[in-house]
């Protein structure tokens, strides 16, 4: 958690198989940012706090998913796309 850390800021990686996919990703209330890299990527300097990743790749049906870096220590999220 942040407190044992001694961050305030953590990395998220967000995968998808296949890989390629445009991600973007917001807190509740706030617009969705996309972010310049596709997956496989790894997002940087991100608040602590509970966010929507999307997920969008040609072909396949796009997916949304919360993420939160309080339950997950990995700081990981990986998608199985659909077509």
């Amino acid at each position: 958690m942040a407190a044992d850390s001694g961050s305030i800021a953590y990395n998220l990686k967000v995968t998808s198989s296949p890989p390629g996919a445009l991600i973007s990703y917001h807190r509740r209330g706030d617009p969705p940012h996309t972010y310049a890299e596709r997956t496989n990527a790894t997002i940087s300097s991100l608040p602590y706090a509970m966010l929507y990743v999307r997920i969008e790749k040609e072909g396949y049906r796009a997916e949304e998913r919360e993420y939160d870096p309080y339950h997950d220590p990995t700081h990981e999220i990986d998608f199985q796309l659909q077509r």
